[in-house]
């Protein structure tokens, strides 16, 4: 069986000229960085670009990003009655 698994998330903001590429690893990925640094802006980047509305956002945030791009890789596992030498 296949899954989808965020390869990466590219922030653009035109009116500052800039963009921010997150890569994102196989398995889990876990963010740190101090207060303000943008780790909730990371997840509230995956979600608004998934389609979801996130009620808590700066408005200076929502000012200056301009697009989202998300990407995807499909990743193969397994269910937990199967063992990994079945594929």
């Amino acid at each position: 069986m296949k899954r989808l698994a965020i390869k990466k998330l590219i922030v653009i903001s035109q009116s500052e000229s800039r963009s921010l590429e997150v890569p994102f690893e196989n398995g889990l990925n876990i963010i740190l960085g101090g207060n303000k640094t943008g780790k909730s802006s990371i997840i509230k980047s995956i979600f608004t670009t998934l389609g979801c509305e996130c009620k808590r956002i700066e408005t200076d945030w929502k000012k200056l990003i301009s697009a989202y791009l998300l990407f995807f890789k499909a990743v193969l596992c397994c269910s937990p009655r199967q063992k990994i030498s079945d594929f």
